[in-house]
């Protein structure tokens, strides 16, 4: 069976050259490049990017460790997510029925599933988990190792 590792995009050479065309990975309407939080240098800061790599980790790679990569590598930092689960599980139509994809499946992939029907695309917009497979595919993309 094919292995996969998800790869993170190279952090900007400056904040100026980030624009939403080149993060616009999937057709959505909607889909943008997560904004760097308050507190952050501004774009006239000029920073150099850091020489140092992070990781991040949550279990499924799509909430706290994206958002942790996004922040991350908006401030120039190289940045790569890892999920420790043995699968990406993510909030079904009841607790009893989560909605799993194999590790290495796109977050386009996920997204598309999630929105079949007019229904389940409410639904899986109303519980916020078709934005946090729009901001993981604006941050990165899955690659067969």
């Amino acid at each position: 069976a094919p292995s996969y590792r998800l790869l993170s995009s190279p952090p900007p050479t400056s904040p100026t050259t980030t624009t939403t065309q080149q993060h616009n990975k999937m057709n959505i309407p909607g889909l943008h490049r997560p904004s760097t939080p308050p507190g952050m240098p501004p774009p006239s800061a000029h920073r150099q990017p850091s020489k140092l790599s992070f990781g991040t980790v949550c279990s499924s790679n799509i909430n706290r460790s994206m958002e942790a990569h996004v922040v991350l590598q908006n401030a120039g930092m190289r940045v790569e997510s890892y999920g420790t689960g043995s699968q990406v599980r993510l909030p079904g139509k009841s607790a009893m029925e989560p909605q799993i994809f194999k590790f290495g499946t796109p977050y386009s992939e996920m997204y598309r599933s999630l929105a079949v029907t007019p229904e389940d695309e409410a639904f899986f917009s109303h519980n916020g988990v078709l934005q946090l497979c729009k901001r993981g595919s604006s941050v990165k993309v899955c690659v067969i190792v």
